[in-house]
């Protein structure tokens, strides 16, 4: 943790402010390096830096999809409850990358659930959200797989 926090201690030590786009610079490479918990513990702590530092819908983006590459699903549904909280846009993409992760993990059920909500908050799913439920119920239930893609197709 300490890396990336000597990093915005320097910024303040030379007088400048840190804003959202160092920040969020600094969280994708957190998460490239598989750091997650340090991208985390900094995205609930840039608050602390001022107005300029408020995280976004880039900032939680990120972390979601550092989250689910470790398959980390409920640290992104964490990060998709505090996007709410700050009121960032929530959009297809985040919604289909958990949607995916949970699919990979055979938390299909999961996964249709978080479905729901998003058609329920009017964000329509993309080909990545179709597909990756699809592909979740052939391994998990071939018969329910045949069922949900004919509602696709219509």
């Amino acid at each position: 943790m300490g890396a990336s926090f000597s990093v915005l201690a320097l910024f303040f030590k030379l007088g400048l402010q840190p804003d959202v786009t160092t920040v969020n610079t600094l969280i994708r490479g957190l998460g490239l390096d598989s750091r997650v918990h340090e991208a985390d513990a900094l995205v609930r702590k840039i608050a602390f830096f001022g107005e300029g530092c408020k995280p976004n819908a880039v900032t939680f983006g990120t972390l979601i999809d550092a989250s689910c590459k470790p398959r980390q699903n409920g640290r992104a549904i964490q990060m998709l409850r505090l996007m709410e909280k700050y009121d960032c846009q929530l959009y297809v993409v985040v919604y289909s990358t958990i949607i995916d992760s949970l699919c990979k993990d055979q938390l299909v059920a999961e996964a249709f659930k978080l479905f729901s909500e998003m058609e329920s908050k009017g964000i329509p799913p993309n080909i990545v959200t179709y597909t990756s439920l699809f592909l979740g119920l052939c391994k998990s239930c071939p018969s329910e797989a045949t069922q949900f893609f004919t509602e696709i197709e219509e």
